[in-house]
């Protein structure tokens, strides 16, 4: 399981043992990263970095395998298919890429106006689908360049998508407030839903057997939804809920406090409200690493009583 240090270290800790162990330390040499990806095998990392680079890492030595010079501008995403034998990237340049093991570049995906949130592959890995702020999902052919289908309805930024476990299904998150549900084979809306005063929508996920879907937004809230509306809804009382699963927390590089605040004490809190406190950055760190995967959202309290949480980066 990885942690992240501010200036861009990733920290590989074996999650097998009562008390997660540090096995390995890797300088990706860039401010902060992006994104963050295991490969299915779980023997390599992709990172995303706010410099435009795309790095993978051989997990057990931490030495790099590749060190891309992918996008113009921020990797905002990146993935590996499912069958572990290429890497996709999208960036703040409009673009999405894919490549090969050893970094070759495979194709280049234009058609987004704006920035390139979210990219996954299919489970099949035959196609990628993504998200953009120009209000658009687009799903592509992974073997090509080709555009197989573009998907509208959002009113506002697309933040986020997923897709169901059988394949069939995308759902999408947006900065409109709403979460759409659509058919993968047609682009066709299944169903919208949302909380009206809920702000921008930040993350979506499937659960695992596809009966559920869970959200965060801007607002605090992380709600589970099913097929006949909301099941229940969790408010963290935190001023921002971003990616929620897996483990979302393991992807934290630094938290960003406005004005100099100090910290006071940190909460990690899961979908239905449970909570643990921490008072040390470093019991903080401790707790991120020995999470299992799951939904959790933090939240920061400074010495003035302040509740502040301006901004993640991920990696």
């Amino acid at each position: 399981m990885p942690s992240i240090e501010e200036l861009g270290n990733i920290l590989i800790f074996d999650n097998t043992k009562a008390i997660p162990t540090l096995i390995n330390t890797i300088k990706t040499g860039a401010s902060y990263g992006f994104s963050i990806a295991f490969s299915p095998n779980g023997k390599e990392l992709a990172v995303g970095c706010s410099n435009g680079k795309l790095k993978t890492y051989d997990i057990s030595t931490g030495q790099p395998i590749s060190d891309i010079n992918a996008h113009l501008n921020f990797v905002n995403s990146v993935a590996y298919s499912l069958d572990g034998t290429k890497i996709v990237s999208g960036g703040a340049d409009d673009k999405i890429k894919t490549w090969d093991l050893t970094g070759k570049l495979l194709n280049t995906y234009t058609g987004h106006i704006s920035d390139v949130n979210f990219v996954k592959f299919t489970p099949d890995s035959k196609s990628i689908i993504s998200a953009s702020s120009d209000k658009k999902i687009k799903i592509w052919d992974a073997n090509s360049s080709t555009l197989i289908q573009t998907i509208s309805g959002h009113r506002n930024a697309v933040n986020q998508i997923d897709i169901s476990p059988d394949g069939t299904k995308i759902v999408s998150a947006s900065s409109d407030s709403t979460c759409k549900i659509w058919e993968f084979a047609t682009g066709k809306m299944i169903s919208s839903f949302g909380i009206s005063d809920s702000g921008k929508i930040n993350a979506v996920s499937w659960s695992p057997i596809g009966d559920k879907i869970c959200t965060g937004n801007a607002i605090s809230d992380m709600s589970l939804w099913n097929v006949s509306g909301l099941l229940k809804t969790a408010d963290t009382h935190a001023e921002f809920t971003f990616e929620i699963s897996p483990n979302p927390l393991s992807r934290l590089s630094h938290i960003d406090l406005p004005n100099g605040l100090i910290p006071k004490y940190y909460r990690i809190i899961d979908v239905v409200g449970n909570e643990q406190q921490f008072t040390t950055d470093l019991a903080l760190k401790s707790a991120i690493c020995a999470l299992k995967p799951g939904n959790y959202i933090l939240q920061i309290t400074c010495q003035d009583q302040k509740s502040a949480l301006k901004r993640f980066t991920k990696i």
